[in-house]
């Protein structure tokens, strides 16, 4: 296994373990938010890497319709504005999956997007 690979791995672990009882997460956004495509007559999932704040714990995390505000989203699917790079939100996470909506690849799914206090 490789030395990326094993920081991976953990990361996802440690990620997992703050994220059980779906405790809200501090995390700041590291990817420009452009969706692959923009939601209509169909959803597209975008995924997303975001890094729990004060620590270097990051995760991938499938975010749909990136180009909407989460309100205009759903109205369970947060408060925070259009997704910025480097600016920090209070995440709820459900469970790592290795595939989900946004196709093949481990993430996990964003149930809530809220800007941080």
């Amino acid at each position: 296994m490789t030395r990326t690979r094993s920081l991976l791995l953990l990361s996802m672990f440690l990620a997992t373990s703050a994220l059980a009882g779906g405790k809200p997460v501090h995390a700041v956004l590291l990817d420009d938010s452009t969706p692959k495509a923009h939601c209509g007559g169909f959803e597209f999932w975008t995924v997303l890497r975001f890094q729990e704040q004060g620590t270097s714990v990051e995760w991938p995390v499938g975010v749909p319709c990136t180009e909407l505000t989460r309100p205009q989203y759903g109205t369970s699917a947060g408060n925070a504005g259009i997704l910025v790079k480097g600016k920090r939100y209070l995440l709820r996470l459900s469970a790592k999956k290795d595939k989900g909506p946004w196709g093949d690849g481990l993430a996990f799914r964003a149930e809530r997007i809220d800007d941080a206090p």
